[in-house]
């Protein structure tokens, strides 16, 4: 859920599509690595030379055709000039494809000397045509001359996606078209933007054959995109099974793009992939949706199924539907089509959202007027003891209004009261974990342990499908009669303020002073708890190197403050184991400009190195 639009440091790690290094024997470290994809796989071999777009799945899967090679490098390419939406939109990329395929068919291999120019109308801003061998030779590229010969298979954007294995896998698309997008990192901005390719193959009488395409920044998604995914993805099913699921559900793998993403489900509507929502089936046992409704009343997977059932080559079916991440329904244009799996029919589809986002509901309850009420329930507790364990449980008294109650644990995690449910007192909360795996369980007891603390996670508030941020603040009490217990109380949608945002960097802080190369590690770790909504803490080395980034772990140490503009004395201002709240200027998402905002910062010595530390909000 998006609640406060807050600081986010997005960084660079691999530039893309504009240059490469010219001799691909002896690359300089800083632009190459060894292995074929992000993961260090190499995608399988195709009989025309070409790479299978998606790496093995991680647990189990088909085996491979083709070993890595011990000395494939990956390409990485300099920034490339921005003009966002050059060619419009969708049908304006597809439309210089379509030209440049009648170009090569007309003039053959004499035409890649025209779009070797970077001119228009080819090339124009950072979106320029590109043409490549089925096997993955680049044979021209307006904007990166140098890379000319290279292999490209070996492409990798820059957040780490095969890109060259997805360019390849185009031409296995049932009509050899097909889009691929990723991430690259605009001329002047540190900030990658995405970026969309649309190929196609050509195919002359003389029997050879190239991949020509076209990209463009910030293409708006259309139909036609939408379908793309659809068919792109159940080709991949039909080769490889159902162990091509969980490369859906992985943001590298080339089968998202902002908002876009796949659902699977049967037709009892049971709900077998939801890369949106992966929490909806991981970890789930089966479950049908076919009585779901959404909050017009329309059971909307029912409608869906049957709309298959009468349409299987296809059809579009409008509904409501979150975005990622939150829990707001918008409109939702949705492409549908059957898929037989295994002697089994199913539903694949994935869809372009529509109108506006409602705004988010924000709790009115502030972070101190939680930490307050928690307070007043200790005070409670240590005079009366057990027997303030029905007060706490009335629902007509003081301390239990709606979603808003005081629970007790003990110190091992079992709990004592729990007033929305009692019938699970007695039972222990230790090894509870929120939809991202959360162990939220454990952390309140930590919080408790070392004073009071905040700990944030994500569940579904009572009665929700889709998951909300929860913030709940828990300290220790000593019972009258001697027992020591947890006190805790939660609000969701609690508004990230100053007080909480100071919070989480005094314990970034802490875990750093415990322990500085494990602290690093676990704050660059998405879900290690350091983080609320999009407010997270962000750490930098005193030459302005970033050393954390927890949105995008394996960032860090590839960006500078001083690439940057409108933080160039943040590092000065940090004062010695003192906050201070500065403006800054930051990115809040990959994708966006920069925009100011204001940020808690100290600085503190460890191990003999001075580090900053920061966390706040965008404007």
């Amino acid at each position: 859920m998006m609640l406060q639009r807050s600081l986010l440091l997005v960084l660079v790690l691999l530039a893309l599509l504009s240059g490469c290094t010219e001799n691909d024997d002896e690359p300089p470290p800083s632009e190459t690595t060894t292995g074929g994809d992000a993961s260090g796989d190499t995608p399988d071999e195709k009989p025309d030379g070409g790479k299978d777009a998606t790496s093995e799945p991680h647990d189990s899967g088909p085996p491979s055709d083709g070993e890595a090679s011990s000395d494939e490098v990956r390409l990485t390419l300099p920034p490339a000039p921005v003009a966002a939406n050059a060619r419009k939109d969708a049908q304006g990329v597809r439309d210089v494809v379509a030209s440049a395929k009648a170009l090569l068919e007309d003039k053959g291999a004499a035409a890649l000397q025209t779009f070797a120019k970077p001119l228009e109308p080819w090339t124009k801003g950072g979106s320029h045509v590109i043409v490549w061998s089925p096997s993955g030779e680049i044979l021209t590229d307006s904007l990166a001359p140098t890379l000319v010969g290279a292999e490209g298979s070996a492409l990798v954007d820059a957040a780490g996606r095969p890109l060259g294995a997805l360019i390849l896998a185009t031409a296995d698309h049932p009509d050899r078209s097909g889009w691929v997008h990723f991430e690259q990192v605009p001329a002047g901005d540190p900030f990658p933007r995405w970026k969309s390719l649309y190929l196609t193959k050509v195919e002359l009488p003389s029997g050879t054959s190239y991949l020509v395409g076209c990209d463009d920044f910030d293409v708006p998604p259309d139909e036609g995109m939408v379908e793309d995914l659809v068919e792109s993805a159940r080709t991949h099913v039909q080769k490889v099974g159902e162990y091509g699921y969980a490369e859906f559900l992985d943001p590298l793998a080339g089968y998202q793009y902002n908002d876009q993403y796949l659902f699977i489900m049967d037709f009892t509507a049971i709900l077998i992939l939801e890369a949106g929502f992966p929490y909806l089936t991981t970890g789930r046992d089966a479950q049908s949706y076919a009585e779901y409704e959404g909050p017009d009343g329309v059971p909307w997977f029912s409608e869906a199924v049957a709309a298959v059932q009468a349409h299987q080559d296809g059809v579009w079916y409008d509904h409501l539907w979150p975005s990622p991440g939150d829990t707001n329904f918008r409109e939702k244009h949705t492409y549908l089509k059957a898929l037989q799996l295994e002697g089994k029919a199913v539903v694949i589809g994935s869809g372009l959202y529509r109108g506006e986002v409602s705004a988010d509901p924000v709790a009115t309850t502030t972070a101190q007027d939680l930490e307050h009420f928690v307070a007043e329930a200790v005070t409670l507790l240590e005079a009366k003891g057990q027997t303030a364990f029905s007060d706490l449980r009335d629902p007509e008294g003081t301390w239990y209004k709606e979603d808003r109650y005081v629970f007790v644990w003990d110190l091992n995690g079992k709990r004592l009261v729990y007033p929305p449910d009692p019938s699970i007192e007695g039972t222990s909360a230790l090894e509870t974990t929120d939809v991202d795996g959360r162990p939220f369980g454990q952390w309140l007891l930590e919080a408790a342990a070392r004073g009071g603390g905040w700990v944030h996670y994500r569940i579904p508030a009572p009665g929700e499908l889709f998951a909300s941020w929860k913030s709940t603040y828990a300290r220790e009490a000593t019972l009258k009669g001697g027992q020591r217990v947890l006190v805790a109380s939660g609000e969701f949608d609690l508004r990230p303020d100053e007080h909480l945002v100071e919070d989480l960097v005094e314990q970034a802080t802490a875990l750093l002073r415990e322990h500085l190369l494990v602290g690093l590690e676990r704050l660059n770790q998405p879900h290690a708890g350091y983080n609320l909504d999009e407010v997270r803490v962000l750490v930098f080395d005193a030459s302005g190197d970033v050393l954390v980034e927890p949105a995008i772990p394996g960032l860090a140490r590839e960006t500078n403050l001083s690439e940057i503009k409108g933080n160039e004395d943040l590092l000065a201002r940090a004062k010695p184991d003192e906050l201070t709240w500065l403006t800054v200027n930051w990115a809040r998402t990959s994708g966006e400009a920069p925009r100011s905002g204001r940020a808690a910062v100290t600085r503190i010595e460890m191990e003999g190195r001075n580090l900053v530390l920061l966390a706040g909000f965008l404007d």
